[in-house]
């Protein structure tokens, strides 16, 4: 969609895709109408949740974070094992700024 709108060069577009997928997908076939309040209180609910479930995460002694989710594809694996910093790494792309 950015492609076709003019917002982002093809070379830009091919960077993009080759980046490992994160699990986190923007879709734009959804739109919310100016009157739909209802459908702007769901995504600004969604927009404001947790990116990770405190309950999938443990700490280990060593400082190390495992974190299990859903089965990831392209990592064909349902659990992340990385040092602290890694996971703050991780975590931060899918954290808004305010």
């Amino acid at each position: 969609m950015m492609l076709k709108e003019g917002k982002i060069t093809p070379g830009r577009a091919e960077l993009l895709r080759g980046w490992v997928h994160s699990g986190f997908a923007v879709n734009s076939d959804r739109r919310v109408e100016p009157e739909d309040r209802e459908g702007l209180q769901s995504l600004l609910e969604y927009m404001e949740r947790a990116p990770v479930s405190l309950e999938r995460l443990s700490y280990l002694p060593d400082g190390r974070v495992l974190h299990r989710g859903n089965f990831h594809p392209g990592l064909r694996t349902d659990h992340r094992l990385v040092s602290g910093v890694e996971f703050l790494a991780l975590l931060v792309p899918h954290v808004l700024l305010r």
